[in-house]
């Protein structure tokens, strides 16, 4: 089925987006206050 399958990789894409977004926002907040 590939429903399942794109699901899953939908999935995964938004979390390492999400992660990617994280750690751009820490890096800019921790850059600002040096």
């Amino acid at each position: 089925n590939n429903d399942k399958y794109i699901t899953g990789f939908v999935a995964i894409c938004s979390i390492c987006l999400s992660n990617t977004l994280k750690k751009d926002f820490y890096v800019k907040v921790v850059d600002r206050k040096e």
